[in-house]
């Protein structure tokens, strides 16, 4: 065939070929493409349909030797490319046959492949043939192309057809209300006279809830079928359309579905079921009249829906529950995570609790009692002012460690002593004026000037004793707990005005701030430890002397004061310093030690319930 031959045949060709609606089948293109190569004799087109590709053409009948084709089409859908191979021919035939294979291709790959047996009598025709299923394979790939988005724009439609019904739906307070509302839902825009939704309760689903109905009754026969058509379709993991359609499985069992058929008037029946990542809990189910069948996009529309939806519900189903199921659920899981396979770090640490539970409900300790401890010394001394009078020198304050008979303070002395220098005076005169009255033998006047003389001599007494006084001196060796004069030299003091307080510092005792739910605990003579914040490395020893009435309110709790004295001392102490003091009381179970808080406040807790 020469060159413009070729082209008027292509162009005759392709002129019958636009002729064609883009709703024509495959049979029919694929009758009319073989129709146009003269030198065909057989011809198959092969799809992918749900990722598997099938023979939806075959020419000129599905009798008709196609077979010889397939190793041909296999080997295009492994390799991709178009393809030409030799085909047995009869002996002395003046032609020779091949298979010529062109795949149909797209983004995601091989979608199609064209394969037709000829007869040629030169390789001019072979090419001639290629050459036309490259034109041809294009109205294929419109055909896939324009299915595909046929499929995705009913995705879409679908997806926003769930998400408005969803937005009905969930808002819903509550698993009843929500169930309740998406079946109803669903009856509506699936034209169902029925949809009841149920799920997975022990060994079978059980109905949770029917459109249209608020309330029925369990043992209802329909109740029953409802449940065990729900199982079939749980039990196979696939959706069930009785009576089934064109494009249903072919082998999935519906004996469940076939009794509800007949129980409800032949009514056609859709179950859908329904899952939860990898736990499948239920399944919806679906009637209307028989003359409306469901369709695979009535499936499909389900299946969005209960994707969607059905996490939410099961999650408003398992905060419905009561408290007492939550618990019985809860410890069976950990049961069944502790008993079964996997889980080893929980089994390991789930073990050692329970050994130190029974190592320490056996074993026996010291039990000691903790409370807040403060230093304070024996007994402290006020030194105070013995007359009104002035400072004069300051020799000591608060915090400095002080010997005995050391100056503290010296007070202003000079009226002193000019009342002083007044009564000696005053003493002199008197002792001249009583001299004269002995010499003139005046009794009277003897007398007087005798009551006088001693007068003087008193006054002159109590001078002198507030001269000595002036100069306050330490009583003994120890610490100046408070007093701090150095700021008011030449201030003014009255009689009897505290001026310092003194400490010794070799005797100490610890005051100690014991729970009033303790105290019992508590009797004279227990020793104890106390670690002071100041010296946290040297630990004290003491006995407790003495348990005191007398109690303190702090951080909303009651505490008894009881006092201990220290067996010995440090350099470093002073009074005011904090720490913990334990007292030793006996030996007891260790678990009852720790857990002895709780178990006094429950019991307290379960008096005050009682009450």
């Amino acid at each position: 065939m020469s060159s413009v031959s070729q082209q008027q045949s292509s162009s005759s060709s392709w002129k019958q070929v636009a002729g064609l609606s883009h709703e024509f089948d495959y049979p029919a293109w694929l009758e009319l493409q073989c129709g146009l190569i003269a030198s065909a004799y057989a011809g198959v087109l092969v799809v992918a349909e749900a990722q598997q590709f099938k023979p939806v053409a075959v020419w000129p009948d599905a009798s008709s030797g196609v077979e010889t084709l397939t190793d041909l089409i296999e080997q295009v859908l492994e390799e991709g490319e178009a393809l030409v191979a030799n085909l047995p021919a009869s002996s002395g035939a003046a032609t020779s046959h091949f298979g010529v294979a062109y795949p149909v291709t797209s983004q995601e790959g091989v979608i199609a492949v064209i394969a037709v047996a000829v007869s040629v009598v030169s390789e001019a025709e072979l090419s001639m043939v290629m050459h036309e299923l490259q034109w041809g394979a294009a109205w294929v790939e419109l055909r896939q192309t324009r299915e595909r988005y046929v499929q995705r724009e009913d995705s879409f439609q679908r997806l926003s057809t769930s998400i408005d019904l969803l937005s009905r739906v969930l808002p819903e307070s509550g698993f009843d209300n929500a169930a309740m509302r998406l079946v109803t839902e669903l009856a509506i825009n699936l034209n169902s006279d029925l949809v009841s939704i149920g799920f997975l309760k022990g060994k079978g689903v059980q109905l949770a809830h029917l459109s249209h109905s608020a309330e029925f009754s369990k043992h209802m026969n329909l109740v029953r079928s409802l449940e065990n058509a729900m199982d079939e379709s749980l039990d196979q993991r696939a959706p069930i359309v009785y009576p089934a359609g064109d494009n249903a499985p072919s082998n999935l069992v519906s004996v469940a579905h076939r009794s509800l058929h007949e129980l409800q008037d032949a009514q056609t029946i859709m179950t859908v079921p329904l899952s939860v990542g990898d736990e499948w809990v239920g399944a919806i189910s679906l009637q209307r009249d028989i003359d409306q069948p469901f369709t695979l996009e009535d499936v499909r529309y389900c299946e969005s829906i209960a994707a969607l939806a059905v996490s939410s519900l099961e999650e408003k189903r398992h905060n419905d529950r009561p408290l007492r199921l939550k618990i019985k659920e809860a410890c069976t899981e950990q049961l069944v995570r502790f008993t079964g396979p996997g889980f080893i770090g929980r089994k390991l640490v789930l073990t050692s609790a329970v050994l130190l539970f029974l190592l320490f409900s056996l074993l026996n300790g010291e039990y000691r009692l903790s409370a807040n401890a403060t230093l304070q010394t024996i007994s402290q001394q006020v030194i105070v002012a013995p007359f009104d009078g002035y400072i004069k020198a300051v020799n000591a304050r608060a915090g400095d460690v002080v010997a005995k008979d050391e100056v503290l303070l010296t007070l202003d002395d000079r009226d002193l002593l000019l009342e002083q220098l007044k009564w000696r005076s005053q003493q002199n005169k008197l002792s001249r004026q009583y001299q004269e009255a002995i010499a003139g033998h005046d009794r009277s006047r003897i007398t007087i000037l005798d009551a006088q003389l001693a007068q003087a001599k008193a006054q002159l007494d109590l001078v002198s004793s507030q001269l000595r006084r002036a100069e306050r001196r330490a009583p003994f060796d120890g610490l100046v707990v408070s007093g701090d004069l150095s700021q008011r030299l030449g201030g003014a003091v009255s009689h009897g005005e505290s001026l310092f307080e003194v400490s010794p510092v070799d005797a100490y005792r610890v005051k100690l701030l014991v729970k009033e739910s303790r105290i019992a605990d508590l009797q004279l003579g227990q020793s104890g430890t106390v670690y002071l914040s100041a010296l946290p490395d040297h630990p004290f020893a003491f006995n407790v002397d003495n348990i005191t009435p007398v109690t303190e309110y702090q951080d909303g709790a009651t505490f008894f004061v009881v006092e201990g004295r220290l067996h010995n001392t440090h350099e470093r102490l002073r009074p005011g310093m904090e720490g913990i003091g334990k007292v030793l009381i006996d030996e007891r179970n260790l678990f009852g030690i720790w857990t002895r808080e709780l178990v006094e406040w429950m019991r307290l807790g379960f008096w005050r319930w009682w009450g």
